[in-house]
């Protein structure tokens, strides 16, 4: 079997938080912990904590506030050992247990990005897909 390049391992995380807006200042104390101990965790490549900006506001407001973390691992594994570490496990307890969030998280896994070409075989793809059904 061929070698599977780099890129097709990586796995991205992007997370979004809604935060008490009672609570950030214990939210970003948790965060910054989090963040440096990830950060360190092997096959980290990315992670990132971004808040949403106050212009936009199409989340935040008076009584919460929209934080994103954008993470890239090398493999699943790698995200599974980040997972299943300590340091996050104690993030995900703190955040339940002093009631940092307003509503549950929000987490989504995707694949590496998408190239132009990439993009024009998953439109042929489909394209396929509606001839077959249709």
């Amino acid at each position: 079997a061929a070698a599977v390049p780099d890129r097709e391992k990586r796995v991205h995380v992007f997370a979004k938080f809604n935060v008490n807006a009672a609570k950030l200042p214990e939210f970003y104390e948790s965060s910054c912990k989090f963040l440096a101990q990830s950060q360190a965790d092997a096959g980290c490549q990315r992670f990132e904590f971004q808040h949403e900006l106050n212009w936009a506001r199409n989340v935040s407001d008076e009584a919460q506030s929209l934080l994103l973390v954008r993470q890239e691992w090398t493999s699943k594994e790698e995200l599974e050992a980040h997972v299943n570490s300590e340091h996050s496990k104690r993030f995900n307890s703190a955040l339940v247990a002093n009631e940092l969030l307003v509503c549950a998280p929000s987490l989504s896994v995707f694949g590496p990005a998408l190239t132009m070409e990439d993009l024009g075989k998953l439109a042929a793809e489909a394209r396929s897909a509606n001839i077959d059904a249709g």
